[in-house]
């Protein structure tokens, strides 16, 4: 019986670590963090400063003074699926806001148009695409002083997407909560 048992606690503990090992290993369409370095699909390495609500803070691997303020986002429907990452870049003299976004169903439909709306709707900008390459598109924009000013505040703002091929349009909620805290430490 003192067998039976330590044997019982062996095999729950091996299957135990069995799954540890097994979940660590798969992959997710956000980032993967590897002790503060992250990884986005081969394009950026770089230092996870700070993580707060749904923003983080990534710096360049060998330069902390040159950092971005990131979310990653997914939003699934009955038609589409797509996962994004939403920059917020500053520069001297400007701030701007890039997207990347990815479609995992549904391939070889790109996206149209995409809008940065407040969620009073009061303010909407359309986003210029720059590039499209395998189903990855980015948009990139100058953030105006009146949209800069309500990311501070930390108020959400909205995502839209146009699908024209498939008259699909999306809505992707990005949450503003500690956005002005963050951004005061890319700011500096």
């Amino acid at each position: 019986m003192y067998y039976g048992k330590k044997i019982y606690i062996l095999f729950i503990f091996a299957i135990f670590l069995l799954s540890c090992i097994f979940l660590k290993s798969s992959s997710s369409q956000s980032y993967e963090l590897n002790k503060n370095l992250i990884y986005f699909q081969d394009i950026f390495k770089g230092i996870l400063l700070e993580d707060r609500d749904k923003w983080s803070v990534v710096c360049e691997e060998n330069n902390e003074n040159n950092c971005i303020l990131a979310q990653f986002l997914e939003t699934k429907g009955d038609a589409i699926h797509i996962v994004s990452l939403v920059n917020i870049i500053t520069d001297e003299s400007a701030n701007y806001i890039r997207i990347i976004i990815k479609k995992i169903s549904n391939e070889g439909q790109i996206p149209g148009d995409v809008y940065i709306i407040s969620k009073d709707k009061e303010l909407i900008y359309k986003i210029k695409q720059t590039q499209c390459i395998d189903g990855q598109c980015e948009f990139i924009e100058q953030i105006t002083p009146e949209f800069m000013s309500m990311l501070q505040d930390d108020n959400d703002f909205i995502i839209g997407v146009s699908f024209q091929d498939l008259d699909i349009n999306i809505g992707i909620l990005v949450s503003g909560t500690e956005f002005g805290y963050l951004y005061s430490k890319i700011e500096q």
